[in-house]
């Protein structure tokens, strides 16, 4: 456990007994069911925290985890943990940034989100039965929720006057929003600050990274279990969305020897003009995965494109696409022409059989179901 103080990192030993007393007197308020911070996040100097204010959201984060721990709320325990990931639940540092002019809640820590109230985040697991047997189990039942719900909303958007905070949004502002608003997330930078929210409430560490995917793009690293993905945004990918076939959201996951083998020093295609460099290579791993488990899942996605804009247009994403909104295309397609026949055979034959021997009343039915499941995620009543 590690305060900031003065500039200088001050571990347990090092704090003074009111500090720790007020440490115990958070975790009897939480044992007594009280509340222990106050109903709204915090008031903001510019982009920074008054200091009583950061001391006292880290010191809710801390007693919160320790609540978690000795009542045996979940399955895992903090003395099973490695140092470097008791750090991401108790260190400050890895909670607020702290520079000369004070604490703020800083995208490269926590995400595009002020993660400041921990209980609001437990509590709204606990409600929707999120929390499950193993950390594993809790992450993949989360990511069914956030796939479900979560909406990015583009880089013009203003998130100041959206979520009518001057910092990251509120992290209970975003899980519940005002009628009919949906469940906004700041791209990939938001969603995994709802991530890195959501799980250290539930005592999993979560790091803040990116990977060069022809750009940075943000990413959580969940430390204690190895694992990670290539892109926050893969989440509600439409590749990925469970209509139409069960798709697990395992499939959104690596361990960290993949994501170094397919993003982090991927080896290079090389084709007849140029090779890949090596945030290309990365992109089209992530694509050409995704694609494959979308025709492996029997998601709706590429039926509904066929039903929509026809077979050329599917067979033009099969190939390829373009780099960073170029007409560049990668060094070597997805999908040979064979591969490419073989898979609009299997659309076809597939809006065929949903349609009961009809290819339009395939059609239809697919793209009405997508519609119901973009439109559930909007709050749009039919």
């Amino acid at each position: 456990m590690v305060w900031i103080e003065h500039s200088l990192p001050r571990n347990y030993d090092q704090w003074t007994w009111n500090q720790r007393d007020r440490l115990f007197s958070m975790i009897e308020d939480l044992e007594a069911g009280r509340e222990i911070l106050p109903d709204d996040p915090p008031e903001l100097n510019g982009i920074y925290l008054d200091e009583s204010d950061a001391w006292n959201i880290y010191l809710a984060h801390v007693a919160h985890s320790l609540w978690l721990d000795v009542n045996e709320i979940v399955s895992w325990n903090l003395v099973d943990f490695s140092e470097r990931e008791l750090e991401y639940l108790l260190d400050v540092r890895r909670l607020m940034k702290y520079d000369f002019y004070g604490y703020r809640f800083a995208t490269e820590v926590t995400g595009r989100v002020t993660a400041w109230n921990p209980r609001v985040c437990y509590r709204f697991l606990s409600h929707y039965n999120i929390i499950r047997e193993s950390q594993r189990s809790t992450l993949y039942a989360l990511t069914d929720w956030m796939r479900s719900h979560l909406v990015h909303y583009g880089r013009d958007d203003d998130i100041h006057s959206i979520y009518n905070y001057p910092g990251p949004p509120p992290i209970d502002r975003i899980l519940y929003p005002p009628e009919p608003r949906p469940h906004l997330t700041a791209g990939c930078w938001g969603t995994t600050g709802i991530y890195y929210a959501l799980l250290k409430s539930l005592n999993i560490p979560v790091k803040a990274e990116t990977t060069d995917l022809e750009g940075d793009h943000s990413r959580p690293e969940f430390v204690s279990l190895d694992m990670s993905m290539p892109h926050s945004d893969d989440v509600y990918s439409q590749y990925l969305q469970p209509v139409g076939g069960e798709v697990p959201p395992s499939v959104c996951y690596y361990t960290m020897e993949e994501m170094n083998t397919y993003f982090f020093d991927p080896a290079l295609d090389c084709g007849p003009e140029r090779c890949n460099s090596r945030g290309e290579q990365a992109s089209y791993n992530s694509n050409k995965n995704k694609i494959i488990n979308s025709f492996r899942y029997g998601s709706y996605y590429f039926l509904n494109e066929y039903a929509k804009n026809g077979e050329a247009d599917v067979g033009d994403s099969l190939r390829g696409f373009p780099s960073n909104e170029e007409t560049v295309e990668y060094a070597l397609p997805f999908f040979t022409p064979e591969e490419i026949d073989e898979k609009i055979d299997l659309i076809t034959q597939r809006l065929m059989e949903i349609g009961g021997g009809d290819i339009e009343a395939g059609k239809s039915y697919v793209m009405r179901r997508m519609t119901i499941y973009s439109n559930n995620k909007l709050n749009i009543d039919e």
